[in-house]
């Protein structure tokens, strides 16, 4: 599931388990690369730890099978 967190802490799903957060509040990009997100956007893909990411959709899968779900 996507969710879009506001307000950095409003909003999120009760016992979620993060797999990925992208900050794109201008504060975070704003300095490097004026309002161009889109290119920013794309630097942070790039500096993902994705094997972390994978770790986490394993656990994520691990607790939807528990739960009986796909």
């Amino acid at each position: 599931m996507n969710v879009v967190v506001d307000l950095h802490h409003h909003n999120i799903p009760f016992g979620s388990t993060v797999v990925l957060v992208i900050d794109c509040w201008e504060h975070s990009y704003y300095r490097d690369y004026l309002s161009n997100r889109k290119a920013y956007v794309y630097a942070m893909m790039k500096e993902v730890n994705w094997k972390l990411v994978e770790t986490r959709i394993e656990k994520c899968e691990k607790i939807a099978k528990i739960f009986g779900r796909k």
